[in-house]
Formats: C-alpha cells, structure tokens, sequence
C-alpha cells in the first residue's frame, strides 16, 4: 500500500476520532430524541384577577370573575369557604448521544381560598 493510500485512509479515520473526542472532552451533546408533555387541571386565579376580590365584595362576583369552586365547605350558620385548586405537571425528557439521558418534571400547585359571611367575603388567601 503506498504511502498516499495509507494517509487518505487515515485522515477520515483520525478526524472520526478527534470529532468524538472534542465532542467528549467540550460537553456537546447532540439530543436524539425528546419529549415534552404538560397536564393541568383546575383553574389557575391570576394574581391580576385574585387582586380583584377584596373583603366586602359579593359571591355572585366571586363567581363571575373565578368561576365555579372546586371546593366548597360550610361551617358555621351563613359562612362559607370556596376553593379553587389549580395543579400544573411540566415532564420533558431527552435522550442524548454520549449515554446522556435528561428527566425534567415539575409540578405547580395553588389553592384560593374565600370565605363568605351571609354572601359577602370576609377573607379571601391562597395557600
């Protein structure tokens, strides 16, 4: 084999290497495959529309600008407390060259509770 043949042979193979190796050493990935997914149930309350509802106002407006509880309990005669449950679940996952392998999942959970006397709030928090 001339020397010629030896060094077209070798240079792919070599720059092959020195491509693996830089990718190694550098910390670049390439992802292979991804996915994403998001489920949300109830209702999320802005803080705009949850800065809307101050102690005095009425249930009919609670209602109007919330919605319909998820929850509601009744205590004492005439007082009530409303719930609204708002839960959000981020999963993304990615596979990567290298046997890098990437699991992301988040979960966001809020509550606004209301509390009426004879119709009216009297409370209104989120916990």
């Amino acid at each position: 084999m001339t020397t010629l043949k030896v060094r077209s042979l070798l240079r792919p193979l070599l720059l092959s290497l020195g491509l693996l190796c830089g990718v190694g050493l550098a910390g670049c990935v390439v992802i292979m495959d991804s996915n994403s997914n998001t489920h949300v149930t109830g209702k999320n309350i802005s803080p705009e529309t949850y800065a809307q509802v101050k102690p005095g106002v009425t249930k009919d407006y609670v209602l109007t600008l919330f919605g319909l509880p998820t929850n509601s309990l009744s205590s004492e005669p005439g007082t009530e407390i409303w719930a609204w449950r708002y839960s959000e679940t981020r999963n993304s996952e990615g596979n990567f060259l290298i046997l890098f392998h990437s699991n992301n999942h988040t979960t966001t959970e809020q509550t606004v509770y209301v509390q009426f006397k004879d119709g009216v709030v009297t409370k209104i928090w989120r916990g």
